[in-house]
């Protein structure tokens, strides 16, 4: 009886547990969206847009530069 008591015990603590994850990431997506919502506006959008161009293009050359770095290596060898 004792085990059975502290296993309802774990389910509730872990269903609270996942309710606290659910309440997290649903307040979280919902300040995203009000974010998203303020980017919208205006001159906000096209500076959010030069960053984004600036950061994936970033991402692009560095993928470049490991790739040649890789093909060189693999060449040497």
């Amino acid at each position: 009886m004792r085990n059975q008591v502290a296993n309802q015990a774990d389910w509730w603590r872990s269903k609270r547990y996942f309710d606290d994850l659910a309440r997290e990431y649903f307040l979280s997506e919902k300040k995203k969206d009000e974010s998203e919502i303020r980017i919208k506006n205006g001159f906000q959008k096209y500076i959010y847009k030069i960053f984004q161009f600036v950061y994936n293009s970033i991402n692009f050359l560095g993928l470049f530069i490991r790739l040649i770095v890789y093909e060189t290596r693999r060449h040497e060898k």
